[in-house]
């Protein structure tokens, strides 16, 4: 059979930005905890690469913010540590306590519905088709697995080892990994070949 290749959508700087953008002014505008939580979303996807189903069953006991890690139930049916960044870090703590504010009962789950019920495979996939609505961007998909892809790509693009990206990835098989690293690898050669330092000096 004739090999085929596989487009992998992600998303651009630009593309986030107009996402956070978005939600931000939206944040800001209406106060509401609809706006903050879909711009914690994004932000959690895009830091962290966790997968759909993954971000909705998180709770805030998974979130050790003293070690900066997620303990998420993954693909394989256990659980699995994802690294938080600072700056992610506080974003959820402040989301926390907006949270907090928000409900007379304190939310368990990190993601809920403004009537603080937990979110479900129909509740963010109806958040993405209502995103894709008011970014109308062309010829990619806006889903939550666009967003594990971007992570998988900065990673790549960044020169991160395959050994790394799986292990951040969480593939249970180097062989996945290693076909986002050869999908990119001609990108990652243009920019060595664009912003290697021996450009700049004659010999």
């Amino acid at each position: 059979m004739q090999k085929v290749d596989v487009k992998i959508d992600t998303f651009t700087d630009n593309q986030i930005n107009q996402m956070l953008a978005f939600y931000r002014g939206q944040k800001k505008k209406h106060q509401s905890y609809s706006s903050y939580r879909n711009y914690l979303i994004i932000l959690v996807l895009l830091g962290t690469g966790i997968r759909r189903k993954e971000l909705i069953m998180l709770k805030w006991d998974d979130v050790d913010f003293n070690n900066q890690t997620l303990n998420v139930y993954g693909k394989n049916r256990k659980y699995e540590t994802v690294f938080l960044t600072d700056k992610l870090t506080k974003e959820l703590l402040a989301f926390k306590a907006f949270s907090n504010n928000a409900f007379k009962d304190e939310t368990n789950h990190v993601f809920v519905t403004h009537k603080n019920i937990p979110f479900t495979i129909n509740t963010i996939d109806y958040v993405f088709r209502e995103l894709k609505m008011k970014m109308n961007f062309k010829n990619i998909r806006v889903s939550p697995h666009t967003f594990r892809h971007s992570y998988c790509h900065r990673l790549v693009m960044s020169g991160t080892s395959a050994f790394a990206i799986q292990k951040l990835m969480r593939h249970e098989n180097i062989t996945t990994t290693m076909r986002y690293v050869n999908l990119w690898g001609s990108e990652l050669k243009q920019e060595n070949d664009k912003h290697n330092p021996l450009n700049s000096f004659d010999f």
